[in-house]
């Protein structure tokens, strides 16, 4: 990791490093880098984006779960019980599904985001294995890894396949219709 800084940045780390001997962990490098550069401004933009984050139409909900768990870590580097109470409500609010975050809660409050997503998982397992017991054994495959990464650079996948360009269907026409001629001689 100082091998590949320069600047600042490196007199920062090597800094760390020397007041951290033989305690380093990722997560406190993280936080302390972004403690260091980020200014409050941007932390207060984040909080806000926190807060108002919600699960978007064609997103999945582990997508969501996953988006928000890294917002929140932007926003709240280190969060207080207060700010975790907050963290958790907004998430569930941002759910969209009142039966869920009903379910979810009736199994104990969750107190972090982890404790939510596992009980979001233990749900969706749950109804996963009813569909089955129902004679619903669609498996629904989960690209909601792939869509939260390819909508973190602000595009979206396609959900069926694209036409292929019109020049091809022009020559595929075309095509046909010499084998069409051909079979008539």
């Amino acid at each position: 990791m100082l091998a590949t800084a320069r600047g600042p940045l490196q007199k920062t780390l090597q800094q760390y490093i020397n007041a951290h001997p033989g305690q380093l962990v990722w997560e406190q490098v993280k936080v302390h880098i972004i403690t260091t550069y980020v200014s409050a401004d941007h932390t207060r933009m984040m909080r806000e984006e926190l807060h108002k984050a919600e699960k978007r139409k064609p997103e999945t909900l582990s997508a969501y779960l996953q988006r928000y768990q890294q917002l929140a870590e932007l926003a709240y580097p280190q969060p207080d019980a207060m700010q975790q109470e907050n963290i958790v409500r907004w998430l569930c609010r941002g759910m969209k599904d009142n039966n869920l975050v009903r379910r979810i809660c009736r199994q104990g409050r969750p107190v972090t985001i982890d404790a939510v997503i596992r009980h979001v998982r233990e749900s969706m397992a749950g109804n996963e294995a009813a569909d089955n017991v129902l004679g619903r054994k669609e498996a629904a495959m989960d690209i909601s890894v792939l869509e939260a990464q390819v909508a973190s650079l602000g595009y979206t996948l396609l959900k069926t396949s694209p036409q292929p360009p019109l020049q091809e269907q022009q020559a595929a026409t075309e095509i046909a219709k010499l084998k069409a001629r051909i079979s008539q001689l």
